[in-house]
């Protein structure tokens, strides 16, 4: 009876997740193995804070590299930093800690990655491509392999997708404290989570109910995740006289948004992308425009699956709002508030996370329900490219593990924290 193989298909679908979140702790932990853990001004900022929080005395830094005088952290959430000195106080070591505190997060990404891929499209063959591209996507190791807040985000970010998508097919309050809770640790992540918070209430105008009960539900929720941020600006102001060290001012995004237009592409045709500047943005915008079309016809389906929600469109629908609020956040950061933003891997990484799980839930709806000839061509392309991806990240590992020069910038931390082992 079809009710007696659905258990079944559950825990297969659980463990093959859990096999692919084993494997990403390793990968990264392989990745990082000796001397390979990278490190740029922002990873010794939350180096800095891990150890000082640690050592008591606050969320504070260097006002310089190698200066002894220290000041109040404002630039960055504490979130990443005081993860990094929870996992300190059992390596005794921030550097290390942020090793094995990134390959837990990498792991934890593809567990919930792989649950509503699934769950969208019962299908086992799109949920491992879907974990696999996760797992071997080179811009997705590189954020790991570097000490940055990335990781953290992104686990966040995909929690909170999680949790409104479990709330808006089947209700709960759990489902609802989950995406409350992770959409307020973006925030205290990285102060890009407030596009988080704000993706979560719109998604949650969707649920059903009178638009007051929905409005009223979406202004609590998103308020509830945005208090540990608000606290958080306050005491920015009470320390430093500023609640996210940034000033508002003026600057045309065309220059960024070229670079971002030469990463995303990047992500699909890797190359060096040296076109005239208008024809790379052109063919980005033509690269968008055809996607924002298959999106809105695929959208346009029933909503309903007798009595249920299509959980496959409700999810690819989530995923576009995250991408969406997201994206019009950056914009308008780069443009207000911060021209220093870089749109890299790093930044733009959530976009990639969001666009493997739309699209794996879509593949695994054709895979179920297509024709026979759609199938095969759908499979095919997206096992070519799966295997392109892996065959790169392969590549970008080989590359990062023949580096033999060590990372001067961590050694002088260490030797620093050496020096003052009498703060503890």
């Amino acid at each position: 009876m079809p009710a007696a193989q659905n258990p079944p298909s559950r825990w297969a679908a659980a463990a093959l997740a859990a096999l692919f979140a084993l494997a990403g702790f390793a990968l990264v932990m392989f990745a990082t193995g000796g001397d390979n853990q990278r490190a740029d001004a922002d990873s010794m900022a939350y180096l800095d804070g891990a150890y000082f929080i640690r050592a008591g005395q606050g969320y504070i830094g260097r006002t310089f590299p190698s200066s002894t005088e220290r000041a109040p952290i404002t630039h960055w959430p504490p979130g990443y930093a005081a993860a990094i000195a929870v996992v300190s106080a059992i390596t005794n070591d921030e550097v290390a800690a942020a090793r094995w505190l990134n390959a837990l997060l990498f792991a934890l990404v593809i567990m919930p990655l792989g649950h509503l891929v699934w769950h969208a499209s019962k299908s086992l063959g799109a949920m491992a491509l879907a974990c696999g591209l996760y797992l071997f996507f080179w811009p997705f190791i590189k954020v790991s392999v570097f000490i940055w807040s990335e990781p953290m985000f992104l686990a966040s970010t995909c929690y909170a997708l999680l949790g409104v998508w479990e709330y808006l097919r089947k209700g709960g309050r759990r489902n609802l404290a989950l995406a409350t809770a992770a959409a307020a640790m973006a925030s205290m992540t990285r102060y890009a989570g407030v596009a988080v918070i704000a993706a979560l209430g719109a998604c949650l105008l969707m649920a059903t109910g009178s638009w007051p009960r929905r409005v009223g539900r979406a202004a609590l929720v998103c308020g509830a995740a945005a208090l540990p941020a608000l606290l958080w600006a306050l005491r920015n102001m009470a320390v430093g006289g500023t609640a996210t060290n940034r000033t508002l001012g003026f600057d045309l995004p065309d220059v960024k948004l070229a670079n971002a237009s030469r990463t995303v592409l990047n992500w699909f045709i890797p190359g060096p992308w040296n076109l005239p500047q208008p024809a790379q943005m052109l063919l980005f915008a033509s690269l968008c425009a055809l996607l924002g079309w298959g999106l809105v016809r695929w959208l346009r389906g029933p909503a309903q699956a007798g009595d249920k929600p299509d959980e496959t469109r409700l999810l690819v629908l989530c995923c576009a709002i995250f991408a969406g609020v997201y994206g019009a956040m950056l914009v308008l950061a780069v443009t207000f508030v911060d021209r220093s933003i870089p749109m890299t891997d790093r930044i733009l990484c959530p976009f990639l996370l969001l666009a493997i799980c739309a699209a794996g839930a879509s593949l695994g709806r054709v895979l179920r329900e297509g024709k026979l000839a759609l199938r095969a061509v759908v499979f095919s392309i997206a096992l070519v490219f799966f295997a392109a991806n892996v065959a790169r990240g392969v590549w970008q590992i080989g590359q990062l593990k023949a580096r033999t020069e060590s990372n001067d910038e961590l050694l002088v931390r260490r030797e620093l924290w050496d020096g003052e082992k009498g703060l503890r």
